[in-house]
């Protein structure tokens, strides 16, 4: 409220997924920074558990508001449209892919690599609490991946339409060639690609830094 007139909403929400923290949607007509700190001690306690915003990284007063309240950034996500004439620089070795559908073993094993990496790269920004079999049912329904010399799996990728919807790595380091190979996989029958990438997850930032791409991304933070 400003003067008894009221100056937007917030809204909290939960996300089964990530259900450790409270997701809250601020629509405010002003940030001011000096009633910030007041606010979101309200929103916590309301809550009762750490608050979670997303926001665009152009929205700079928002994300000022944000941090003069005790918010910490924790993750960027970047969103890229890329196409072949998009590409830096093409890795020596482009591996050979091998192709896995749901309801298989190796899809299967796919699933718990992705599993894994992505528990660990969001256990510091937003831990993941719900279960494996709850996890896979949101997957699309075809993985390419990659073995070792020894049959372990090394690189998974989970892919729909012109979608590079997830990708995983035992070695993200040495990621690079196979998110190469799973783009041109899709290049097969798309001109240009999609794909997300988070900045806590060094797979999929292998993947981002092979093109050319904006650096606007959606930010989260966290109180």
């Amino acid at each position: 409220m400003r003067e008894g007139e009221p100056i937007g909403t917030a809204v909290l929400y939960d996300n089964p997924f990530h259900a450790r923290h409270r997701n809250l949607k601020l629509s405010l007509s002003e940030y001011d920074c000096s009633a910030a700190a007041e606010l979101f001690d309200l929103l916590a306690q309301a809550a009762g558990k750490p608050l979670q915003v997303m926001l665009g990284s152009e929205e700079a007063d928002l994300a000022a508001f944000l941090k003069a309240g005790g918010f910490a950034l924790k993750r960027r996500c970047f969103e890229a449209e890329v196409g072949p004439e998009d590409l830096l620089e093409t890795p020596r070795e482009v591996p050979a892919l091998s192709v896995c559908t749901a309801g298989g073993a190796e899809y299967r094993e796919c699933c718990r690599l992705l599993f894994s990496c992505y528990r660990v790269t969001h256990e510091a920004v937003s831990p993941l609490t719900a279960d494996f079999d709850t996890f896979c049912e949101r997957l699309p329904e075809t993985a390419l991946f990659i073995r070792r010399e020894d049959g372990r799996l090394m690189h998974t990728a989970f892919v729909e339409g012109k979608e590079i919807a997830y990708i995983a790595s035992e070695t993200p380091d040495k990621a690079a060639p196979f998110a190469l190979a799973a783009a041109e996989y899709l290049f097969r029958e798309h001109r240009r690609i999609l794909f997300e990438c988070d900045d806590c997850d060094p797979a999929s930032m292998r993947l981002l830094d092979l093109f050319r791409h904006g650096e606007e991304s959606f930010d989260t933070y966290v109180r």
